[in-house]
Formats: C-alpha cells, structure tokens, sequence
C-alpha cells in the first residue's frame, strides 16, 4: 500500500509515543493515522496494542480482529495478532490467527509453539501434537521443537523419554532464550516426581543463576522494595474506624455488591479453590483478570481513595471484567482471583463497600518450595521468586499486608487452608461458599470433570484438571536441608497463621 509522507509522519509520529511510554498520546495519534489509513493491517495491529496499552480492550479487539482479517498471508503479522489477542483473552480468535500462519509459512517454530502450548493448556493434546509433528519431522535439532516434544511427552505421562530430550538441552550450548530455561524447569518438575531431590534443586539453582545474570532484575527489585517500605507507612497509619467507614458506605452502584476477592500468597491453593468455587451455577470465577489494574489501581494511585470519580471507576472495573464473559454475566457472585492483588488489598477495601474477602493459606515452606519451582515470564513479582531468600522476603511482605488488615477488621473475611481444601474437599469448599452467600452444590466436589466458563491463566492449570490428590501437603519436607535456613525468619508468620 502507497503512503503519502503525511501518512508515514503521522504513523511514525504514533510510534515515537508509544517507544517512549507516552501510552495516551501513543493511543490518540494511532486514532487520528487510522482515520487516513482504515483498512492498512499493519497500523490495525499498532493501534490494536496501542489501545490494549491504555486498557481500551474494546477498541484493541475491533482493530486486532479486522487486521486479522486483512492480513493475508504475513505469516509474522499474524502470529504478532495472535499474541495480542490471547493477551486480551480472546482465545479462539488467537489460534485461528496461529493457524493460519503456520498455513502461510510452516517453515516457523513461532506460531506452533503458541498453538502448542495453547492446545495443551485446554486439554486438547492430540491437536498439539498434530501441530508439532510435522515440523519436529523436518527440523528434528531445532531446540524449541525438541522441547516442546519433550513438553508434550512429559504431560502424557512419557517422563522417561522427556527427561532424555531435556537433559541432552540443558547439557548443551547455553542460550538465554525463554524455551532455554523452561528445559530446567520441566526437567527439575520430572526429577522431583521421580523423587531425584537433590537432582531438581540442582537443575532449579542452575537455571536462576542464568536468569539472575540480567542487571535488570536488581532494578526491578529495587523498585519492589520501594513499593513496599511505602505500602507499610501507608498501612501503618489505618485504624479499625477507617475501615469500618469504608465498608459502611453504600457501594458506586450495585452490581459492585456481586464483586468478591480471592487471594493468598501465589501458590497458596487459591486456583484450586476458585475452580471448585466456579463450578457453582451462580458464580463466576475470573483467573487473574486485568480489570483491577487497568482501571482502579492506576486510579487510585493518580487520584487517591477519596476522588468523587471512584463510582466510574468501579463501573469501567466490571466492564473490563465482563468481557472475558462476552459482555454478559448473571451470576450472583462475580469472584476475583488475582493472589498478587492481596498486596493491594487496601485498595479492594475501599472501592468496594461489603466485599467480601477469602485468603487462601498454604504451609509457608510448601508456598517457597512451590514458588521455586514456579516457570513464569520474568516481571517485577516473578523476579523474587529466583532466589530463596527473595521468596522468604515477599512471602513476609504480603502476609504482613494481611495480617494488618486482619488485625484491623472491620470487614467480612475468611481464611481458607490448601490442606483442609485437599484433605476435605466437599467440607471446606461448602465451608466457602456459604460464606460467599451460596448454597454447596454436589456437583463442586467434581470440578474437573466440567468445562471451566474460563480457561485457566494460572501456571498450575494442568493440575486442576484432576482429582485433588494431597501429594503436594508437606512436600517441602523432602527439600528441608534446602529450606532449613529459612525456618526462622518464617515461624512468626506461621505461628500467626495458624502453621507452628
């Protein structure tokens, strides 16, 4: 397509803001390019991220949707939808734009690793198989194909075979790709069911050193740290009557009253329990949405707690929420699950008069242990879970948010243990619900055998597919001399929560 030098201007002008992090500037000038260029694919796509960046979900997916159509054959246009519309949890849409790509090139890894692991995710492993093999055929030492092989082997149940791929990966040439270090950690994950202990927290510590090596992170733990010595002046100063002022308020409109919070440390059994939660026909359990972030935390944080504008927050908070639903949910219960979010907490407490609040606890160690082990795209939570040190650190730090908050009551709340959840399912997940103002449902007890209203976005997603077993209760026994020094700076914490 021929572009006047108005246009490229224009365009380039759009993605100057959007390199310097000037998100609102970036989202208008890509406006006002779209309207000289409608129908151009690749602008389509910009603006799509570039209304994503700014939380327009609305306007992202109309644009990323119609360059999709318009994208031809670009194999690498499509893969880059794809992604962007799976960010948005537009699942379906995502595959399509994988498929035809691969359709386009099948000489590319990129597209068949996201079909691959996105099949994989929703259970349909014959589909991501048939996406690999073709390729693994022609391109049997491409890295990425022989992991996602060993992936793909490992979650059938072909440990032995995909222990073999991994060890020949992790032994050969490093690289600091992503595919790289996920070897370590699916390597470490069959060490540790074979019982090799000593051999997974090998693997493990390998593969953070490598990690650690990037400067980046000591940044981004510097500005964690910061977040947090500002959080606890802020909480400091809370007392029972602001509390209860807050929650005695009439809520910004009344669907808020269906809103109820799910947290816990990461790793605490809040997907576990969100999924038996969700099996309830009068509950609708959102998997770690981004409502909260991209509409009431950068609110807050701009205007504080006080701004009359609060009642449009809460209401641009439940459409973001709505559409992973379509637009529509009439459960009486609307839950949010986001363990992260515990840290904000405050935050709930405030925009939501009423709320009522579950934590998930889990043993500390078993909670470090788990984190440790934890694949996650590097950010600025997931860059404390690379050490055992940082994990102990941001375990204290969230649960000093709760226990502040608990101490200071004044709102509805409730602690809900992994270990009564795995140990006495129906008991405990009736024990929950009742809280939340449901009737216990039978059918919760047998969450896995339905399909979820949403996919699960957690990293445990293919254990909550099965029936609970309870071989993840003191799992950090088997790693203690590993854990062992950090007992003590934990005990208070498990002498509150109830673990000592």
């Amino acid at each position: 397509m021929q572009l006047s030098q108005k246009q490229v201007d224009a365009w380039r002008k759009a993605r100057d803001f959007a390199k310097q992090g000037k998100r609102q500037d970036a989202a208008q000038a890509f406006h006002k390019v779209l309207m000289m260029l409608p129908d151009h694919p690749h602008l389509l796509y910009e603006a799509g991220r570039a209304a994503i960046a700014v939380s327009d979900i609305p306007a992202a997916s109309k644009r990323l949707q119609k360059a999709a159509r318009l994208a031809g054959q670009d194999a690498r246009l499509l893969c880059g939808l794809g992604r962007a519309l799976m960010h948005i949890r537009q699942a379906d849409e995502a595959r399509a734009c994988f498929e035809r790509a691969i359709q386009a090139d099948d000489s590319g890894i990129e597209a068949i690793q996201e079909l691959v692991t996105s099949y994989e995710r929703i259970g349909q492993k014959e589909k991501a198989r048939q996406c690999l093999d073709p390729y693994l055929q022609k391109s049997p030492n491409d890295p990425v194909a022989r992991y996602l092989n060993a992936f793909l082997l490992q979650r059938s149940g072909q440990e032995e075979d995909a222990e073999k791929i991994l060890q020949e990966l992790v032994g050969g040439p490093l690289f600091q790709t992503r595919v790289y270090l996920s070897c370590f950690y699916l390597l470490a994950d069959i060490l540790d069911k074979s019982e090799r202990y000593d051999e997974a927290m090998t693997q493990l510590k390998r593969v953070k050193e490598l990690v650690l090596r990037n400067p980046d992170f000591e940044t981004a733990l510097n500005h964690y740290d910061a977040g947090v010595a500002q959080r606890k002046l802020l909480l400091d100063q809370f007392t029972p009557e602001l509390i209860r002022d807050w929650q005695a308020r009439d809520p910004f409109h009344p669907d808020d009253r269906k809103v109820a919070f799910l947290g816990g440390h990461p790793r605490s059994g809040t997907t576990l329990l969100e999924r038996v939660l969700d099996s309830h026909p009068e509950l609708t359990a959102f998997d770690e949405p981004e409502a909260f972030y991209r509409t009431i935390e950068p609110f807050l944080r701009r205007f504080g707690p006080d701004h009359p504008d609060l009642t449009k927050v809460t209401a641009d908070y439940r459409k973001q929420l709505l559409l992973e639903t379509g637009g529509q949910c009439a459960s009486r219960v609307w839950l949010d699950k986001n363990p992260s979010l515990t840290a904000c907490l405050h935050s709930w407490l405030r925009t939501f008069p009423g709320i009522k609040v579950v934590i998930a606890l889990r043993h500390p160690m078993d909670v470090m242990l788990s984190c440790f082990f934890l694949d996650s795209t590097m950010n600025a939570l997931s860059s404390n879970f690379l050490s055992l040190e940082r994990i102990s650190k941001h375990y204290r730090d969230m649960m000093d948010v709760w226990l502040r908050l608990r101490d200071l009551g004044e709102f509805s709340w409730m602690e809900s243990r992994y270990e009564d959840t795995v140990s006495h399912l129906a008991d405990e997940g009736k024990r929950v619900t009742e809280f939340l103002g449901l009737d216990w449902q039978a059918e919760q007890a047998s969450f896995y055998q339905r399909k979820q209203q949403t996919e699960v976005v957690a990293p445990t997603y293919h254990d909550v597919t099965k029936p609970v077993h309870q071989r993840s209760m003191q799992r950090w026994l088997r790693y203690e001399k590993h854990l062992s020094p950090h007992l003590e700076p934990l005990a208070p914490y498990m002498e509150r929560l109830g673990y000592a």
